[in-house]
């Protein structure tokens, strides 16, 4: 994708909000831009981001792409639910969807980190 397609193109948005343990606020958002250019269908950037909203926005941490198959909800990690894990710790369950495999991954939240550096609490996948 060019300068001028990037700049003219509006992204695919999805966020999440979520909170955490403690009750405080988060959001989870990923963006997608596309080029009709392009003859495969598949996305030509994806970002995806760990936000804190208050006192001012700002990105914690950002999550790199995992597949370059189906764009906005296959090509970074999936946020499904956040849960409580009790003493003040906040759990996140993702999918993330590799080339030719898929794992869901229950994951201890932490400002900061991405998913592949968050701890891993269990993980289920399958893969070609």
């Amino acid at each position: 994708m060019t300068a001028t397609e990037f700049s003219s193109t509006s992204p695919a948005l999805k966020v999440q909000s979520f909170q955490l343990a403690d009750g405080s606020l988060r959001y989870y958002a990923r963006a997608e831009w596309d080029s009709a250019k392009d003859p495969t269908g598949l996305p030509n950037y994806l970002l995806a981001a760990w936000i804190l909203p208050l006192p001012t926005p700002h990105i914690l941490s950002v999550e790199k792409q995992t597949s370059s198959y189906g764009g906005i909800n296959d090509g970074a990690p999936n946020l499904l639910n956040v849960i409580d894990l009790g003493n003040g710790k906040t759990g996140v369950i993702v999918a993330i969807r590799g080339d030719d495999s898929l794992a869901l991954v229950l994951a201890e939240y932490h400002d900061g980190l991405s998913v592949q550096k968050m701890p891993i609490l269990q993980s289920i996948g399958a893969g070609e």
